[in-house]
């Protein structure tokens, strides 16, 4: 029996809250444009191996034609997309990251953290690296990414957040360690003057 199937056993209300999530993600994401072959990742680099990985698994490919294999090789990946191709795979990262908890590994608390504001004191993170230099530009890179979604995918997009927490608080009902990143990431997504408040901001870092 899968973590899912096991988790929502007498939780109808459960059940039928994340159907209806994928169904929302479906309207959602539905016909959108694929972002082009030339616009999946910014560029290679010989550096690091996961721009390639992201270019090789998904050009060419519509995000409804993503496997589950596809979310699981690249669980931890989705954030070298382009902020058009982060969109557009975004739903379908989504939908893996719930449905398949267990099979597609990081993605869930991966896809968690790209959709939350970085924040400098991030628990995830370690002491012994100085973040103060890198903190900005990760949340410039967020903003950017973020910028593209319209109101429906935002809408879903806290849907998720939420959904994540409960099905990963199924492990430890008393775990609250995303509660902090869980309101940052409503807060965020649900600002009724969103785009005046990231153009403001991207302004602001120029």
């Amino acid at each position: 029996m899968s973590y899912l199937r096991q988790l929502l056993e007498g939780q109808p209300v459960l059940k039928k809250r994340i159907t209806a999530f994928v169904a929302k993600v479906r309207e959602a994401w539905g016909d959108l444009p694929y972002p082009g072959d030339d616009n999946i990742v910014p560029e290679t680099n010989p550096l690091f191996e996961e721009p390639a990985v992201v270019q090789e698994i998904f050009t060419g490919k519509r995000w409804q034609e993503v496997t589950l294999q596809d979310v699981f090789t690249s669980r931890d990946h989705s954030v070298w997309f382009t902020p058009q191709a982060f969109r557009y795979y975004m739903g379908v990262f989504m939908i893996a990251a719930i449905i398949h908890y267990y099979e597609v590994d990081v993605a869930g608390s991966s896809t968690f953290h790209y959709l939350t504001p970085p924040r400098l004191r991030d628990p995830h993170w370690t002491d012994s690296i100085d973040w103060t230099e890198i903190i900005p530009k990760l949340q410039r890179s967020f903003l950017e990414r973020a910028s593209k979604f319209d109101a429906a995918q935002r809408a879903v997009i806290i849907e998720f957040l939420e959904l994540h927490v409960l099905v990963d608080r199924g492990l430890d009902p008393d775990d609250d360690f995303n509660a902090d990143d869980l309101a940052a990431g409503k807060e965020f997504w649900s600002h009724p003057e969103f785009e005046k408040m990231i153009a403001d901001k991207l302004k602001a870092d120029s």
